[in-house]
């Protein structure tokens, strides 16, 4: 699950960033910050670790700083003629340790998705710090994402006021979207699911049933010089029409 991997994309840069300053002092170094103020951000971040949840959070349950995952959105984006994406490989059967799909079939599509990690604390210059902080984590970790299957990601950010349907006033939040494509494969046993062919008023003439309606219509023969009526393609156009053949 994406949720899962943004998780733990969080959980492993927070760590590597605890386990060393130089991470932390890098990393606002580079956005302009003084040294005095990355000795004050590290001796905070180092004794208030952002607590990280699914979805919203239940604030008498929660610590600040925070970073909850919340999904925004996702749609399926592309989708490929009766939804076929191949056959189900010997690698295929051994990852997934199911002998009944040997004669299986995979059914795919491609789907968006955006998820927001919000960045929670109780002051505002807090929320900027751990804002950076979410945001290094995740874009050194694209090639993780990329290896688990998502694609075209990228990031994007935004003040919140807090909503009191979810969130308390005191709180300062940020928004962090991370956006992307995923294919959506499903396994199943056999194909009997496919549609190869839909029906509906056609018939086919080829089929005994057309053949015995087509026989029993009679012709209707039209004299020529009819207005508004074809004339036959006749091999001899001298021979009048009603004339009979010669030799009888």
């Amino acid at each position: 699950m994406i949720e899962r991997l943004i998780f733990t994309a969080l959980q492993n840069a927070l760590a590597e960033m605890a386990a060393s300053r130089r991470k932390l002092t890098r990393l606002f170094h580079n956005i302009g910050i003084s040294n005095a103020e990355i000795a004050s951000i590290w001796t905070y971040f180092s004794t208030h670790p952002p607590m990280l949840v699914h979805n919203y959070p239940r604030v008498d349950e929660a610590t600040f700083p925070l970073f909850a995952i919340i999904l925004n959105e996702e749609k399926e984006s592309t989708k490929f003629l009766n939804d076929e994406g191949g056959i189900i490989t010997d690698e295929d059967l051994e990852t997934l340790m199911d002998p009944t799909l040997e004669q299986g079939v995979i059914r795919t599509s491609i789907y968006q998705f955006e998820y927001s990690i919000l960045i929670l604390t109780q002051q505002p210059d807090l929320t900027l710090y751990y804002y950076q902080i979410a945001k290094w984590a995740l874009t050194r970790s694209r090639q993780f994402f990329k290896a688990n299957g998502l694609l075209d990601t990228y990031f994007s950010g935004s003040d919140l006021a807090p909503d009191a349907r979810y969130l308390p006033e005191y709180l300062f939040v940020r928004r962090l979207n991370f956006q992307g494509l995923v294919e959506n494969p499903i396994y199943e046993e056999n194909a009997t699911g496919i549609i190869r062919s839909v029906g509906g008023i056609f018939t086919d003439d080829s089929s005994p049933e057309a053949r015995s309606v087509n026989a029993s219509v009679e012709p209707i023969f039209v004299h020529p010089g009819e207005v508004g009526v074809p004339q036959p393609d006749l091999e001899d156009n001298d021979r009048d029409f009603d004339d009979p053949p010669s030799g009888q």
